[in-house]
């Protein structure tokens, strides 16, 4: 395993699922957790040590993703692959909030792309934990979506995150926009060919689209 790949943890209260994530990546000499004032133990799990060998060309790596729901994998229900800037170099890269998630602003030097995906268990600790958290996330994209205008350069850029970012605005205030987001997922992205799985996860990003409407017009109203 190359000794310049160092893997970065994001955590917040993941006690339980921390000891099996640094298990599956205990082979690689570099690992850090980054933690976000976790009170569950999962600081004293963690065992943090330094990036270092990182290429001198090559500022960050976009990583690809498989949304797993019970065991299944959503390739089309979540539009397989999205890429998303991951790993990084320290002192490279740096990013900036952005609704639910972040962008990066700022890039010293290449970005590369790691092609083996990872699984991404959205829903490990079950449908209330993830209802919760994005009933969280509705609250920063409403007020992210009203602060932005769609860019131009994002629009067209090539990179596919940037165009996403930059879509969200419009397609926000498009009339029934929560519906045709389940359908374009569903019907449209062949989300119906995934089963129960493909049904709940798609019918749960209306949802989701349903809330942000709702808040931007709360926050439209309190203005």
């Amino acid at each position: 395993m190359p000794e310049s790949l160092a893997i970065i943890v994001l955590t917040h209260n993941e006690a339980e699922n921390l000891p099996r994530c640094l298990k599956s990546i205990a082979e690689f000499g570099e690992i850090i957790v980054v933690d976000s004032g976790s009170n569950d133990g999962t600081q004293e799990i963690a065992n943090n040590s330094a990036i270092q060998n990182a290429g001198d060309s090559i500022a960050g790596f976009y990583c690809c993703w498989k949304t797993m729901l019970d065991q299944r994998w959503l390739r089309r229900s979540d539009s397989f692959p999205k890429w998303q800037l991951r790993i990084v170099r320290r002192g490279r890269a740096n990013f900036i909030d952005s609704g639910h998630g972040q962008k990066e602003g700022s890039v010293e030097g290449e970005l590369g792309y790691v092609r083996e995906p990872y699984l991404h268990y959205a829903l490990s600790k079950g449908w209330e934990a993830w209802w919760a958290k994005h009933n969280q996330y509705s609250d920063e994209e409403a007020a992210d979506r009203l602060s932005r205008s769609a860019s131009l350069g994002e629009l067209f850029s090539k990179d596919p995150s940037r165009r996403n970012r930059a879509l969200k605005p419009i397609l926000s205030r498009i009339p029934g926009w929560p519906l045709l987001r389940f359908l374009h997922m569903y019907i449209l992205k062949g989300g119906f060919l995934e089963g129960r799985e493909g049904f709940a996860y798609c019918a749960s990003m209306g949802w989701y689209e349903y809330l942000i409407r709702a808040k931007m017009r709360d926050l439209r109203t309190n203005q």
